[in-house]
């Protein structure tokens, strides 16, 4: 082998072996995942633009690029052009997807997930929430809370997400002044208070940067926290509790032998022997590989693959778990609810019922109440349920499906699927409580 040759396996060697290194770098990263919610026009586009270029995490070529071609009506930057990727929603000056952007700290990495304001679009932000950490809710301060301020509320609130802040955003417009804020603050914490949520309301200007990073001297009032010190002081919620669960996604059938590939939900490893369920069978673990380890508790959910010591049958959907004390095996369960069809629910109504890899035939048994959620009035018992409503409802599956009780989100959480469209209907929450 000439020279050359032997220089360039060398470089191909060294770019090989710096690739095999990075991914152990990025999954080391702690990860916080939150989603962004409120109203049209309240400026969630521009505080994620603003909180990316607070954060060091635009690059000065698009920004200069921004710069010289988008002004506000002020004259400043418009932070916004930063974030609204879709043509549909530049055409509409409106969001209408989720969005996702990632931005770093010198402390971890940081998902954001832009949920749209629109009515009609709740559905996308459910489905942002549901693997949300925290969330920023924004409120207009010149409008106050309205409906879709509610409506975000409720959904959060349905969905467990353990840290909430309300930013009351467009302080400026009202020379940030105290009185505004603590008019729309004592009707946030009425709102919380009534869905049991512990919530911070933090005072912004996204447009100036005010209470974003840094606290505002503009604000010398208010003495809590900003939005970044808020979000760093919050933890991921999932893969906390020591008690390993594994979802299975793909089982290959070899001779004498059955390897299980599937998602870690919950735990650090998995021990050698372990529970299947929904037959509840104890089974013994042969060998185990994980993708990556991890350097924090709860910081990833990991992908992992074993084998049985012995030929048990395994198949896609399974649930693996070292301790079945926080699931159920039953063709009945008790769930709330967003609906997100134009065609009603009604009792003795099917479709296919989702939680995680699982699949079922249901149907509704019983509609037990319906939530206004504006009003928080309660209608037990309503004969249909509508687009946008949250209902408390109870199903009935056709074959027995493993759900969590506790300590494991990921498995309370599912989705109803139109039987004949194939359309997502429902996202629901397994609960045993009502409204």
């Amino acid at each position: 082998m000439n020279s050359k040759a032997l220089k360039l396996r060398f470089t191909i060697s060294k770019w090989t072996k710096s690739c095999l290194l990075f991914p152990v770098y990025f999954w080391a990263v702690e990860i916080l995942r939150f989603i962004t919610a409120g109203s049209v026009d309240d400026g969630k586009s521009t505080l994620i633009g603003r909180l990316l270029y607070e954060t060091g995490n635009i690059p000065k070529d698009e920004f200069n690029t921004v710069k010289g071609l988008y002004k506000t009506a002020n004259g400043n930057v418009d932070f916004s052009r930063f974030t609204d990727g879709l043509a549909d929603e530049r055409a509409k000056g409106i969001t209408i997807d989720v969005a996702y952007r990632y931005f770093f700290t010198s402390t971890r990495k940081y998902i954001i997930a832009d949920s749209p304001g629109h009515k009609e679009y709740t559905r996308n932000m459910f489905t942002a929430a549901s693997n949300a950490d925290a969330a920023i809710v924004l409120v207009d301060a010149t409008f106050g809370v309205t409906e879709q301020t509610f409506r975000h509320s409720q959904v959060l609130a349905l969905l467990k997400v353990p840290k909430v802040a309300y930013a009351i955003n467009k302080m400026d417009a009202f020379s940030y002044d105290q009185d505004r804020f603590q008019t729309i603050k004592n009707s946030l914490d009425q709102l919380a208070h009534r869905l049991g949520m512990t919530v911070q309301t933090v005072p912004i200007s996204a447009l100036e940067g005010e209470n974003l990073i840094y606290a505002s001297p503009k604000m010398p009032w208010y003495t809590g926290p900003t939005l970044l010190t808020f979000l760093e002081n919050a933890h991921p919620r999932f893969g906390q509790d020591g008690n390993s669960v594994v979802m299975v996604q793909y089982v290959s059938k070899q001779y004498k032998s059955r390897r299980a590939m599937g998602k870690l939900l919950n735990g650090d490893t998995l021990p050698k022997e372990m529970v299947v369920l929904p037959a509840k069978k104890r089974v013994m673990l042969k060998g185990i590989w994980a993708e990556e380890l991890r350097e924090k508790k709860g910081s990833l959910v990991q992908n992992v693959s074993f084998e049985l010591a012995e030929d048990n049958h395994l198949e896609r959907g399974d649930i693996v778990v070292e301790n079945p004390t926080d699931f159920q095996v039953s063709c009945k369960l008790m769930a709330k609810c967003c609906h997100f069809s134009e065609e009603d629910i009604w009792e003795g109504k099917s479709f296919i019922l989702k939680i995680g890899t699982q699949e079922r035939v249901c149907r509704v048994k019983t509609l037990l109440e319906k939530l206004d959620p504006t009003t928080g009035k309660i209608n037990s018992y309503p004969s249909s349920v509508s687009m946008n409503d949250f209902a408390w409802l109870e199903l009935q599956t056709e074959e027995a499906i493993v759900y969590a009780t506790r300590n494991c989100e990921e498995l309370m959480q599912g989705i109803l699927i139109d039987i004949n469209s194939n359309f997502t209907a429902s996202a629901i929450l397994v609960d045993s409580n009502g409204f």
